[in-house]
């Protein structure tokens, strides 16, 4: 995937923790859409993810820095937060026109030109800040993903905004001026003498100026026939128990229970905009793990991940919040007979759900 030359100089950033399984598809994908710098701040890892960003950065697919250090008032701050704060400083926000933050469970999807971010950027010219709603995904029934790409196993989500639609969160791509000073994790503040200059537009080119006021959710059409940020908050049922136990990247606390899964998971439509990208996706995601050391540490990450999966399985507290989430998903039941299934298929393979 060599580097286009006249592409936009657009930074991508995230927050990861203990996210290695992940890595090779989220970053293969953002590669393939003409995102030429990524650039990840890790914390509290335990599963390999900093060696294989490490590993990464010395391949030139991505970069890694450690979110430590940062301090408010005395007391450490969120994870995100302090993240955040340090990029400013980093040398690749520097050489970067366009700024945005995601995180792993997060797959940019552009719908204009020809896929790319360049073609985003050509719809709305003026823009000084492209805010992109999420677009939120289910598990669609599966306990795991087996040998299939996250984004080609799920594709049971909400469906597309209209004018009446209830507002949904989103993240902020913005170009980068000297009328910054500051980000949060869904979108950037301005000096206060430069807010009504500035120009927010979804993706469609609907002016959203009131945003300068605040906030972090558009109501009605927000621009998804043009991009979209697929948001994948629970992967799997059991991969919502490994994100369970991990707990957050962005705040120490934070619960990733029943409650954050209704809130999270999207059902009723199919989007297969990034199924039909299966094949070029795994391709450019396999080119990654052909390096043999990636690809070792990637396996040893599924196996960790495994290994978790089956220690929360055997807690009540993790039969519970499967059998929770799982009514969200699929409200008709069948929770027993299928993890009669799927136990049975595991040991008839040789080996044990994970």
């Amino acid at each position: 995937m060599p580097p286009v030359e006249d592409a936009p100089r657009v930074l991508l950033m995230a927050c990861a923790r203990n996210e290695a399984p992940y890595l090779p598809e989220w970053i293969a994908w953002h590669r393939l859409i003409g995102v030429q710098q990524i650039l990840v701040y890790t914390n509290d890892c335990s599963d390999g993810t900093v060696r294989m960003l490490q590993r990464m950065q010395q391949l030139g697919l991505a970069t890694h820095a450690f979110n430590t250090g940062l301090t408010r008032d005395g007391a450490q701050m969120p994870p995100q937060q302090r993240a955040l704060r340090h990029v400013r400083k980093h040398p690749l926000y520097a050489e970067a026109e366009w700024f945005l933050h995601i995180d792993i469970d997060e797959f940019l999807v552009i719908h204009a030109g020809d896929g790319r971010i360049a073609g985003l950027l050509a719809e709305v010219p003026e823009a000084d800040v492209i805010p992109i709603a999420w677009k939120l995904f289910g598990p669609d029934g599966r306990f795991h993903l087996g040998r299939r790409l996250l984004t080609e196993g799920l594709v049971d989500c909400e469906g597309p905004s209209h004018a009446e639609s209830p507002p949904r969160t989103f993240k902020a791509l913005t170009r980068l001026s000297d009328q910054l000073n500051r980000y949060g994790v869904h979108r950037p503040g301005f000096r206060a003498e430069a807010r009504r200059s500035i120009r927010w537009r979804t993706p469609a080119g609907r002016a959203v100026d009131h945003l300068a006021d605040g906030g972090y959710a558009l109501a009605g059409e927000v621009g998804d026939a043009v991009a979209q940020l697929n948001h994948y908050a629970l992967r799997t049922y059991t991969a919502f128990l490994g994100k369970q136990a991990r707990g957050s990247s962005a705040r120490p606390g934070r619960a990733f229970d029943a409650e954050y899964a209704a809130r999270h998971i999207g059902t009723g439509t199919t989007d297969l905009a990034l199924w039909h990208e299966r094949r070029r996706l795994r391709t450019a995601r396999d080119d990654i793990l052909a390096d043999p050391t990636l690809a070792a540490l990637w396996q040893k990450a599924r196996s960790i991940h495994a290994m978790r999966t089956r220690s929360a399985l055997r807690r009540k507290e993790g039969l519970t919040l499967l059998a929770e989430v799982h009514r969200l998903d699929r409200p008709q039941g069948g929770l027993k007979r299928r993890l009669r299934q799927w136990f049975a298929k595991a040991r008839g393979a040789g080996g044990r759900p994970g």
